[in-house]
């Protein structure tokens, strides 16, 4: 048997730094009947680095390291619901990991246009000069490095991360507001994900983390702190609307104005008589 582990745990490794995710959950579940501690540990391992693995081929069907704690996020889920003496709030998790999922989508997408943006970068592929910050990515990097921060472990967690994820600006945040505009379905999903994430459904008693209340992950409920980063990024996308909303009314943009209407919504950080003055 231990023989078998050691094979098999090979197996899961190859797989894993091979970026083959339907290889890595068969391994697992091999791995899981004979040794359930330890398919669970490397589960929860992916997902509290937010699936940044140093070393591993990102393929086609595994992509980023946002897809590889997102998908180990759908196999630890399974574990929880076999799993008597493991307990965690799988929506408090699920949304964390989709926040990852999302910003790493906006980034890819930006990266892509960068790349084949003309020499001038103060030019966009419209050839129109954009107010975009010089360095979206790398403002974009930041937000996702904090939301990696939130799915570690109180002792695994470096409280400088969270001071820079907490330094992107109302600023930076405007620069974005192009990109905000130009993803909106994406920006609209990362609010009602940040809004789950505020507001969760279930108490805060079950909030409680990931593992039996040891330290292994800590607790996935959020601090005051941490609030504030994501209201400040979701009250942006709310003001982006509203600004593009009140250009379009300006040049009598009817159609474009009303376009802007089902992406804004009540209790998302702005406050709503700053609603009521812009409509």
């Amino acid at each position: 048997m231990e023989k078998e582990i050691v094979i098999l745990s090979r197996v899961v490794a190859n797989h894993l730094f091979l970026g083959q995710f339907e290889a890595l959950r068969a391994s697992l579940l091999s791995l899981r009947k004979r040794n359930p501690e330890l398919a669970l540990a490397i589960l929860r391992a992916v997902v509290s680095q937010g699936g940044r693995i140093d070393g591993v081929l990102w393929s086609s069907t595994c992509s980023s390291p946002s897809q590889l704690a997102w998908l180990s996020t759908l196999e630890l889920i399974k574990f929880h619901q076999s799993a008597s003496t493991w307990r965690f709030d799988p929506e408090i998790l699920g949304v964390k990991v989709e926040f990852l999922l999302l910003i790493q989508l906006l980034s890819s997408k930006v990266s892509e246009i960068l790349k084949n943006r003309s020499q001038d970068p103060d030019v966009d592929e419209k050839g129109e000069t954009t107010d975009v910050n010089k360095d979206p990515v790398q403002i974009l990097n930041k937000i996702l490095g904090f939301g990696v921060w939130r799915l570690k472990g109180d002792a695994e967690r470096d409280v400088e991360v969270l001071h820079e994820g907490s330094s992107v600006s109302e600023d930076e945040l405007r620069g974005l507001w192009r990109i905000f505009l130009d993803n909106a379905e994406v920006l609209d999903a990362l609010c009602v994900n940040i809004q789950r994430q505020a507001r969760p459904s279930q108490p805060c008693e079950s909030e409680l983390a990931i593992s039996i209340r040891t330290e292994a992950m800590g607790s996935l409920s959020s601090t005051v702190e941490e609030l504030e980063v994501l209201g400040r990024i979701q009250q942006s996308v709310q003001m982006a609307h509203l600004d593009a909303l009140t250009e379009a009314a300006d040049r009598d943009d009817w159609d474009g104005a009303f376009s802007h209407l089902r992406f804004l919504h009540q209790d998302f950080g702005v406050e709503e008589i700053e609603y009521k003055l812009f409509l």
